[in-house]
Formats: C-alpha cells, sequence, structure tokens
C-alpha cells in the first residue's frame, strides 16, 4: 500500500484453506518489503466466503483479531477508511465491468 504522503507500507497475506468457489481462509500481517512479519503489529484471520444469490454471488469478509486491544490498534491506524476505500474501489471496477 502507498499512504497519501508516498509512504510504502507492505503486508503478508498466508493462505490457510481453500475451498474452491466457496470460501478461503487467511492470516494477515504486516511484513516488510521481503514479506517478513512485523512481530509489533496486530496480526488477524479472515475467512472470504461465496453465497449464489438470485442477483449474482453475495461475499462476506470477516477478520478476527486475537485481543480487544489489537482490533482498537487496527481501528486507530485508520482500517475503517482503508478498507472503505478498498470495497469503494472494488465496487468501480464491477460498474465499469473490469472485474466480473
Amino acid at each position: 500500500m502507498v499512504g497519501p504522503e508516498g509512504e510504502k507500507h507492505w503486508a503478508r497475506m498466508d493462505y490457510l484453506a481453500v475451498d474452491p468457489l466457496k470460501s478461503f481462509d487467511v492470516q494477515d500481517s504486516f511484513a516488510d518489503e521481503n514479506g517478513v512479519i512485523n512481530r509489533d503489529m496486530p496480526v488477524s484471520k479472515g475467512r472470504s466466503s461465496f453465497t449464489k444469490t438470485a442477483k449474482g454471488t453475495r461475499v462476506d469478509f470477516k477478520l478476527i483479531y486475537s485481543t480487544e486491544e489489537q482490533l482498537q490498534k487496527i481501528v486507530e491506524m485508520g482500517f475503517e477508511q482503508g478498507i472503505t476505500q478498498c470495497m469503494d474501489q472494488l465496487e468501480a471496477m464491477f460498474a465499469k465491468n473490469l472485474v466480473k
């Protein structure tokens, strides 16, 4: 990720399980440019699941942190704004038929 002032932030996502066309589980960590996990930062485990609907596909995305303190740290770092921007960009790509 590149911040508003041009600063670079690295992350690492390890896939823990994949159920094709249904879900995948991950461990999401902050890392350096070489993928070395930053142990001073919170680590989350998450699941993305996909359910067929009458209009397409529903995507559920959940992240779990070990402690409330870890979650609070992520919130203070701007997670809500970052994930909102990410989802807005994805929605715009769907609207332009760049993603199907």
